[in-house]
Parts: structure tokens; C-alpha cells; sequence
């Protein structure tokens, strides 16, 4: 069988009767459940890869399967509408639904926390605001679906995320391309995190993360020094395990960082790939726990400590007015 990855336009059009046969993306609207009324961009790629892209949710990845193997991890809340969130003291976890990919910020990530007048919800705003000037299409080799995320405040910031996910036409990875603009004549902090989560059964007793040679990783508390030696490494669910976070600083190569991670008896492997300038901290967070089963892996330009905390401890970031940050996030499975 051929990929269509390696078939011209006209061969594929010689094979196929339309290319909805094989890759493809279709606006759908919800209509039950906590994810009623929003809508997503379902895409096949044609080369094992289908994944939902949320209208509603910033354009994040909700659910990602690879040659019919789900990859992504959904907490028990399970899709949720982002009109029926939470935004004080602990709603967060009433609400967090995970998904392949959930990004923080974008003025504030870690727990929720009190900057000088302002009240911040944990992991920030960003999931929470509906895209605009959406377009989903598939144009020659390309699979995209485009869009505005805006977070202002009379008075106060605007900033504005132009986000672009991308696929190839008969490949296995996604791209997500942010252009982060100040629209304000004010120096404006920031931060952003891609919260990006692996569940079962790519995530089993069988996963093993690889690091590149170089790495220098740290525990965020006690508990994760304590681990430190086995974070590489996953076991069965376990009862009432408690949660584990690790932040690496990974070497950089031709402007990007990667990691990857391998699942011997699937036969699948997932490589990452981030731009290294903006995103230059990768923070694991590892969850055995039962019913919270999940490894994340999130490029990040914070250590997730909540604005005012951050601020404090010098690592809280600023982007010029009227002036854009650009940030990449790829995510790519093969075979092994």
C-alpha cells in the first residue's frame, strides 16, 4: 500500500474519490454532555493521526488517537464546555478536562493567586476563551485549522495569541504555532504552558521517557527529589498516589529542545519538539495515581509559580508593546 504522504495531488486524486476517504477537517458542533453547544475541528490526516481541535477552548487538542491508539489523557470531568467553569478558589479541578493539549496562561500558570489587586485562576484564562476568526482547511499538502484567542481588560492588557495547528498530509504529527502579541502601548508580563497529557495505553508499565544526554533535572518538592531516579520510568495505577513534578533543562539544538517517549510493546514512540528561546523549560508532571493516570509534558517559560510568585523570584517574562513572541510546540508518533 502506498503512504499518501509520498503520492502527488493527482495521484492521490487517481486513488481517492474525494479526500474526505482518507484525511480531512469537519467542523461539529456538540450537542449533550458538559461540552454541549461548543464546537471542535475533527482531523484525519491519513497517516494514522486523528485529533480534535477546540473551537471554544483556545484551539487546544482535545482528543488524539495514533493508528486507532488513544494517546491523550481526559480527566474524570471529561470534555467540558468552557462556559461552565469555575474561576475561584478551587473550581479548577471541577472543571480541568485535560485533553491532549490544555494551554496555560496567558497572563498567570500555576495555582490560583492574589497579583497586587488581581484575583488569577489557577493555570490562567487561556482555556477558557473561545477562538475568533476561525478557518479549518485542507489546503495542497497542509491540514490547518487558524484562529484569534484575545485576553484584555478595560484599562488594563491585551494580548493577543494568532494560533496555527498543522498537519501534513499523510503524516503523524501536529504543529501548534503561536504568535503572542502585546496590543498595548505597556510593557506587559507573561506566561504560557503547554499542558500536554499522555494517557492510557500509551501510558503504561511499558512507557519509558527519554531525555537527551545533557539534561539537568530537578524535583519541584521533597517527595519528587525523593523519585528523582525513577521519573524516567511508569508502574500501574496506584490508590491515592500522590502527584510528582519535575522541571528539565534540556540542551538545545538548531534553536529547538526534544524529548521523547517510547512504548516497547505498542510499538509506538512520541518525539516533541519546542522552540528553545521561548519555551526553555520542559516541566513533567507525573501522575500514577488511580483514575488520575497521566504523564505530562509541558514546554513552558515559567517554573508555575503564579504570577506574584514568579515575579518574585525573577523569572517572570515581559514582551515589549506591540511587539510578538513566538512559540512551537511539535508533537510527532512513528513506529517503532
Amino acid at each position: 500500500m502506498k503512504n499518501i504522504k509520498e503520492m502527488s495531488a493527482p495521484d492521490r486524486a487517481r486513488y481517492l474519490g474525494t479526500p474526505e476517504q482518507m484525511y480531512s477537517v469537519r467542523r461539529v458542533k456538540l450537542e449533550d454532555g458538559r461540552a454541549k453547544n461548543t464546537t471542535e475541528f475533527e482531523v484525519q490526516t491519513g497517516g494514522g493521526l486523528s485529533y480534535t481541535v477546540l473551537a471554544d477552548n483556545g484551539l487546544d487538542i482535545g482528543t488524539l488517537s495514533y493508528r486507532g491508539v488513544n494517546m491523550s489523557y481526559l480527566t474524570k470531568n471529561g470534555s467540558t464546555s468552557p462556559y461552565l467553569a469555575e474561576t475561584y478558589e478551587n473550581g479548577f479541578s471541577k472543571y480541568f478536562p485535560a485533553g491532549m493539549v490544555y494551554t496555560c496562561g496567558m497572563l498567570s500558570v500555576g495555582g490560583g493567586n492574589r497579583d497586587a489587586d488581581q484575583w488569577h485562576t489557577t493555570h490562567g484564562r487561556y482555556h477558557l476563551l473561545p477562538a475568533r476568526e476561525v478557518c479549518g482547511e485542507v489546503c495542497g499538502d497542509v491540514i490547518s485549522v487558524r484562529g484569534k484567542i484575545r485576553e484584555s481588560e478595560l484599562f488594563g492588557h491585551c494580548l493577543e495569541v494568532v494560533r496555527e495547528v498543522t498537519s501534513e498530509v499523510g503524516g503523524s504529527d501536529l504543529v501548534i504555532t503561536d504568535i503572542l502579541t502585546n496590543q498595548t502601548p505597556n510593557p506587559t508580563e507573561f506566561m504560557m504552558l503547554y499542558h500536554c497529557n499522555f494517557g492510557y495505553p500509551f501510558l503504561d508499565e511499558n512507557l519509558k521517557l527519554i531525555l537527551p544526554k545533557g539534561t539537568n533535572t530537578r524535583g519541584r518538592t521533597p517527595l519528587a527529589t525523593e523519585r528523582i531516579a525513577t521519573h524516567s520510568k511508569f508502574g500501574k495505577p496506584i490508590d491515592n498516589d500522590e502527584e510528582t513534578v519535575y522541571f528539565h533543562e534540556i540542551p538545545a539544538k538548531d534553536g529547538c529542545k526534544t524529548v521523547r517517549a517510547e512504548n516497547v510493546a505498542l510499538g509506538i514512540g512520541m518525539e516533541m519538539t519546542f522552540s528553545a528561546e521561548t519555551l526553555p523549560i520542559l516541566a513533567e508532571w507525573k501522575c500514577m495515581r488511580s483514575g488520575e493516570y497521566v504523564l505530562g509534558l509541558e514546554p513552558t517559560n515559567c517554573y508555575i509559580m503564579g504570577r506574584a510568585d514568579e515575579r518574585k523570584n525573577g523569572t517572570i517574562q515581559t514582551v515589549a508593546p506591540f511587539a510578538s513572541v513566538k512559540m512551537q510546540v511539535k508533537i510527532r508518533f512513528y513506529d517503532l
